[in-house]
């Protein structure tokens, strides 16, 4: 039994990552009100009492001191209406913050803001109150429009926008005007990116514009209000790296959704399968992948800078690439790499600490992986297995926490060349606390565990020997039925172990039809 002693300050989150799913949309259509006052427009809930929309938006209503009413629609349905006061505003940014009289309660599944850099292959989303929007036609009370980022306007300083988007929904024969979608929220991967404004007189052309909360950064801080952030380095190798994982995950691995009830606890879990071209698996093609990669994995940022300006620091390189084979070997370190793919690949968060315990148990849970979220540091703490035997590597996984969960005491090394290259910002300034002994607060930390577990599937492996068709579609549909006996047994041990429902783990899972065959590919790219 795991009793998770007290940790003041630190805040501690074992999360299983996406084992419900949940309808996106409906997330933004939550959020999402209308202005009944002012200026034509929409609003989005950030708090249970606040709200963010444009300011130009409630001009008259900043000038005249009145208070704003937003519309929206409960859970059921229902019209309901929010009294709110603009409590800050910037003309730079064109964005006002709005403070509610009375709470909102419909929302259980919030978005949070992100102040990361957008990049123009992101995709994005929005719910909006066009003027004249014809619900009768649309068939719903929202207009949701999606699209892509057709450029960022890092020069044009002149201007309040720095998002230009695109939208195939929106052609030239679109009967709404643009003007009441300005206040809505621009959302990239499920977070809160930006605020879509009103067109100003620019070179560029596109069909709406947008604010993005970099460049609101201070704004939320000054107010303040919560925000989450992943690593931002202007290091061309880290950016390339952190892209490459992002196409390569997408390349190759699946997620499943299902939808299973966790009778109270706060649990979900992300399952994959590795992705099949012409009813082939895509293993041999992975196995290059990492074996490729490996050197990035075992190296930090500053060795692979010099390795680029200096082509005799290769045999150093190469030393530590083949330690790390012998480990992957002798040890079972394989999993770890996995883990560092879908870290990156999957979460977007880069490897930052090299953790010491002083009570010895370094052989896990040793790299922390860093974020930010609700204007916290967020530290990953992670852990891959690859076993055959599901059931053990989850015991195992789930053992080792107990072990590891206290870090107080712990030292944390940083990667110098990382530090070097973080672009500066409220991030920065909260890590530049943390590595300082004196300004160090663990309340201003956020602790979540991710765990890596590789199994061998007899289901996939049966199929792949009878030489089916469509092997990829069937794989998928059996997984499906695999993943929801394996959510349960997490689940149960979970429950076993700890005695609280409080606990927040990301838990990757992946199915092999022979693990062993696996390690053997890799170890093969480097024979």
């Amino acid at each position: 039994m795991i009793y998770l002693k007290e940790q003041k300050g630190l805040s501690l989150q074992l999360h299983f990552k996406g084992a419900v799913t949940i309808n996106k949309v409906k997330q933004i259509y939550d959020i999402s009100a209308s202005l009944l006052c002012g200026t034509k427009g929409t609003a989005f809930f950030i708090e249970e009492k606040y709200a963010i929309t444009a300011k130009h938006c409630v001009e008259k209503n900043i000038e005249s001191d009145q208070e704003v009413i937003l519309s929206f629609f409960d859970e059921e349905g229902v019209a309901r209406e929010r009294i709110a006061k603009v409590i800050s505003f910037d003309n730079q940014s064109d964005i006002a913050l709005l403070e509610l009289k009375e709470s909102v309660t419909h929302i259980t599944n919030w978005l949070q803001i992100c102040v990361d850099e957008i990049s123009e292959t992101d995709h994005w989303e929005t719910v909006g109150y066009p003027e004249n929007w014809n619900e009768a036609k649309e068939g719903t009370k929202h207009c949701y429009i999606n699209g892509d980022i057709h450029y960022i306007d890092n020069f044009e300083k002149q201007t309040v926008y720095d998002i230009h988007l695109l939208s195939d929904l929106i052609k030239e024969d679109w009967p709404y005007t643009l003007g009441g979608l300005s206040g809505s929220p621009l959302i990239i991967e499920n977070k809160i990116c930006g605020i879509i404004v009103n067109e100003e007189n620019s070179a560029i052309k596109s069909q709406l514009k947008a604010v993005s909360f970099k460049k609101c950064e201070t704004f939320f801080i000054d107010n303040p209000r919560k925000i989450m952030s992943s690593f931002q380095s202007n290091s061309p190798l880290l950016k390339r790296r952190i892209e490459t994982q992002k196409a390569s995950c997408k390349e190759f691995f699946e997620k499943v959704n299902i939808e299973k009830d966790n009778q109270g606890l706060s649990i979900s879990i992300d399952p994959y399968y590795l992705k099949y071209h012409e009813d082939k698996s895509k293993i041999g093609k992975l196995a290059k992948y990492l074996a490729a990669a490996l050197n990035q994995y075992v190296c930090n940022l500053n060795e692979l800078v010099e390795l680029s300006q200096d082509p005799m620091k290769i045999l150093e390189i190469h030393k530590k690439t083949k330690l790390a084979i012998h480990e992957i070997h002798k040890q079972g370190k394989l999993g770890a790499i996995l883990l560092w793919m879908l870290f990156e690949g999957v979460l977007g968060v880069s490897k930052y600490f090299t953790r010491f315990s002083i009570e010895g148990n370094n052989d896990s849970f040793n790299e922390v992986y860093l974020g930010m979220r609700e204007s916290k540091l967020l530290f990953y703490l992670g852990e891959g297995k690859l076993s055959t035997d599901f059931k053990q590597s989850v015991r195992d996984s789930i053992e080792l926490l107990e072990s590891n969960i206290d870090i107080q005491n712990d030292i944390f090394i940083s990667d110098e060349g990382m530090y070097e290259h973080m672009n500066y910002g409220y991030f920065k300034q909260q890590l530049d606390n943390f590595i300082n002994n004196k300004t160090r607060n663990w309340e201003d930390v956020i602790l979540e565990i991710t765990i890596f577990t590789g199994y061998n599937s007899s289901r996939i492996k049966g199929i792949e020997d009878g030489g089916h068709s469509r092997i990829e579609e069937i794989v998928k549909q059996l997984y499906i039925k695999e993943s929801g006996s394996n959510h349960d047994y997490i689940h149960d041990e979970i429950i076993s172990f700890f005695k609280n429902n409080n606990v927040k783990v990301n838990w990757f899972i992946l199915p092999f039809n022979d693990i062993s065959a696996f390690e053997r590919l890799i170890i093969e790219e480097f024979a």
